[in-house]
């Protein structure tokens, strides 16, 4: 059962090439939490938010992170899939 904390951040993503690319969809490996793709200006700059569920309570008292990655689809030819490692200190709130 989850107590329903979560905790939630957001990477900018830019693309700088000369052909606009769309970010399609993003996911998260380990299945931690869920992934948002929000289009910036679209082609050029999108937004993902990352938001983790809650964790087994031994897991948030580990001193160890929680590391995963995300890995972004994308309309590209060249770079259909970019993949983003993460790491993320879990800590209990009150």
């Amino acid at each position: 059962p989850s107590s329903g904390h979560s905790a939630a951040q957001s990477l900018a993503v830019n693309n700088r090439g000369r052909r606009p690319a769309q970010v399609l969809a993003a996911t998260i490996s380990p299945p931690v939490g869920d992934a948002q793709v929000r289009a910036v200006q679209a082609g050029k700059e999108y937004r993902v938010v990352i938001a983790l569920q809650d964790v087994a309570p031994a897991a948030r008292r580990s001193a160890k992170p929680l590391e995963g990655t995300l890995q972004l689809k994308t309309d590209h030819p060249e770079q259909p899939l970019i993949t983003v490692p993460f790491s993320a200190h879990i800590t209990e709130t009150r």
